[in-house]
C-alpha cells in the first residue's frame, strides 16, 4: 500500500471513529439527561447548569488554545508538548485553588448569595480544570496521530461510568451535586484511559521555539473559542442574571434538544462541507455551484428536522423530561427555530473557511454576540420563552450579514439562493402547519401522549416528503445521486 492510500484510509478511519465518538457520546448524555431532569427541581438543574457554565469558561482560558494549536501543528514532538502543558497545567491549579478556596464569594456573583448549595457545588467542582486539561492535551495529541478509535472508547467509557454514578447520586437525593461530580467523573474517566498507553507523557523537557510557535498560534485559537463560548452561551449568563437558577434550570432543559441536534448535524455538516469546498476553492463557478448544493440539501434534509422538532416541542418536552418541565417547552420551540437557520448558514462559514477568510467569521461571530448582548439586555423578559425568542431575533438580524459575505466571495446570485431554500422551506412550513392543524383534534380524542408525539411526528415527515417531491422532485433526485456517486468514487 502506497503511502498515499494508507494516509486515505487511516483519514478514512479517523472520520468514522470520530462520527462514532460524537454520535454515541452526544446520544448517551441526552438519555442520561432525559433521566436526571424527571429526578432534579428546576432550581437544582439551574445550580448545577450554573457551575458547569464556570466549568466551560476556566477551560478555555486554562487550555490557552493549545490543544487546538497541537492537533494542526504538522511536525509535533512528544517533546514540544511539554512546557505547553506545564503552562496551561499552572492556570488550570489556579482555576481550581479557586474554587476549593472562594466557593462562597464565587457563588455569591455567579448565583446570588442566597442560593442553596452552590458554594458546595463549586468547592466539588475543584478538581475538573486540571482532569479537564489532561483530556484536552491527550485527546488533541491522540488526534494529531490520527488516533480517532482510542478518544472514542474513552468518551464512550466516561460518559458511562459518569452518567451511572450521576444517576444514583440523583436518585439518592444530592441534587444538583450529582451533575458536578457526574462531570469530575467522566474528566477522571477520560483522563485515565486517554493517558494509559500514550506515547507522550509529560516530562520536564524544554523546548523555547516549539512553546512559542504553539502559543502563537493557540493565543488566537483561544480568541476564537472565546468568542464562539460568548455567542453560543451569553444567553444562559442573561438567563441566570434576570431569572435566578430556577429559570436557568427550565432554560437547560428546554435547550438540550435544541444544543443536541446542533452538536450532532451541526458538526457534521461543518466538517464535510469545509473539507469538501476547500478542494475547488481556486474554482469560483464551481465553488458556487457546490455552495448552493449544500445550501438546498441542509433546507431539505436537515432544516425540516429543527422544525419539526419545534412544532411538536410540546408533547416532546412532556414525553422527554416530565411534567415539572411544561414551562420550558415554548424555549425549545423557539430555539429549535434558531437552529433551523442555524444548519443552513454553517455553510456560509465553511465557504469562508475554505477561503481564508478567517478575519470575517471572527467579525461575523463578534457581530453576533453584540447584537444578542444588546437584545437581551434591552428588552424586557419575564421568562425564558422571551428570553429564547429574543435570542432568536438577535441572530435573526445578523442573519444578512452572513450570506452578504459568502456573496463577496462567489458571484452574486439571489435567484439562485432562494430556488436553493424555498423548497425545504416550503415542505417545512406545510408539515408544521399539519402538525398544528392535527394536534387539537388528538387531544379531543385523549390519545396518550407517546402515541400522539409519534403520531404528529410521522404526520410532519410524510407531509413534509410529499410537499419536497412535489416541489422539487427532480432536483432532489440529482442531489441524491451526486452524494451517492460522490460516495463511491471515494
Amino acid at each position: 500500500m502506497t503511502a498515499a492510500k494508507s494516509l486515505r484510509s487511516r483519514t478514512a478511519l479517523a472520520l468514522l471513529w470520530s462520527a462514532l465518538q460524537n454520535w454515541s457520546v452526544k446520544l448517551l448524555a441526552l438519555g442520561l439527561f432525559v433521566v436526571l431532569a424527571r429526578l432534579l427541581s428546576p432550581s437544582e438543574m439551574g445550580v448545577a447548569a450554573a457551575v458547569l457554565l464556570v466549568l466551560a469558561a476556566a477551560a478555555i482560558v486554562a487550555e490557552l488554545g493549545l490543544p487546538d494549536a497541537i492537533v494542526r501543528s504538522p511536525r509535533l514532538l512528544p517533546a514540544h508538548l511539554d512546557q505547553a502543558f506545564l503552562l496551561a497545567l499552572g492556570v488550570s491549579l489556579l482555576a481550581a485553588l479557586a474554587l476549593l478556596s472562594l466557593p462562597g464569594p464565587l457563588a455569591a456573583l455567579a448565583m446570588g448569595s442566597d442560593t442553596p448549595g452552590a458554594a458546595a457545588c463549586l468547592a466539588l467542582a475543584a478538581p475538573v480544570p486540571p482532569l479537564a486539561l489532561v483530556v484536552a492535551f491527550q485527546t488533541a495529541w491522540r488526534k494529531q496521530q490520527l488516533d480517532f478509535r482510542s478518544v472514542a472508547r474513552a468518551g464512550i467509557a466516561a460518559t458511562l461510568v459518569s452518567g451511572a454514578i450521576g444517576l444514583a447520586l440523583a436518585a439518592g437525593g444530592f441534587g444538583a451535586a450529582s451533575l458536578v461530580v457526574q462531570a469530575g467523573v467522566a474528566a477522571g474517566v477520560a483522563a485515565v484511559l486517554l493517558s494509559r498507553g500514550s506515547t507522550w507523557r509529560p516530562q520536564a523537557r524544554r523546548d523555547g521555539a516549539a512553546l512559542r510557535a504553539l502559543v502563537r498560534y493557540g493565543s488566537g485559537a483561544m480568541a476564537s473559542r472565546a468568542l464562539d463560548f460568548l455567542a453560543a452561551r451569553l444567553v444562559e449568563v442573561v438567563v441566570l442574571a434576570k431569572l435566578g437558577v430556577a429559570g436557568l434550570g427550565l432554560y437547560a432543559v428546554g435547550s438540550k434538544l435544541y444544543l443536541t441536534l446542533l452538536q450532532l448535524l451541526g458538526g457534521m455538516l461543518t466538517d464535510v462541507a469545509t473539507a469538501a469546498l476547500s478542494k475547488i476553492v481556486e474554482r469560483r463557478e464551481a465553488l458556487a455551484e457546490q455552495y448552493h448544493r449544500f445550501v438546498y440539501l441542509a433546507a431539505s434534509t436537515t432544516l425540516p428536522v429543527f422544525v419539526a422538532v419545534a412544532a411538536c416541542a410540546h408533547e416532546l418536552t412532556a414525553l422527554l423530561f416530565g411534567a415539572r418541565w411544561a414551562a420550558s417547552a415554548g424555549t425549545a420551540q423557539w430555539l429549535c427555530l434558531l437552529g433551523a437557520v442555524q444548519v443552513v448558514q454553517f455553510f456560509n462559514g465553511a465557504l469562508l473557511a475554505a477561503d481564508g477568510r478567517a478575519g470575517w467569521i471572527l467579525g461575523i461571530n463578534l457581530t453576533k454576540v453584540l447584537a444578542a448582548l444588546a437584545v437581551l439586555v434591552a428588552l424586557p423578559a419575564a421568562d425564558t420563552d422571551a428570553l429564547a425568542l429574543h435570542f432568536l431575533l438577535s441572530q435573526l438580524l445578523v442573519a444578512p450579514l452572513s450570506f452578504w459575505s459568502v456573496a463577496r466571495v462567489i458571484r452574486p446570485d439571489l435567484g439562485r439562493l432562494a430556488q436553493a431554500l424555498w423548497p425545504g422551506l416550503l415542505a417545512a412550513l406545510c408539515a408544521a402547519v399539519s402538525v398544528a392543524a392535527l394536534r387539537p383534534l388528538l387531544a379531543d380524542a385523549g390519545w396518550p401522549l407517546l402515541l400522539r408525539s409519534v403520531l404528529l411526528l410521522a404526520v410532519f415527515a410524510l407531509v413534509h416528503a410529499a410537499a419536497l417531491l412535489v416541489l422539487s422532485r427532480q432536483r432532489l433526485f440529482n442531489e441524491l445521486r451526486y452524494l451517492r456517486l460522490a460516495w463511491q468514487e471515494r
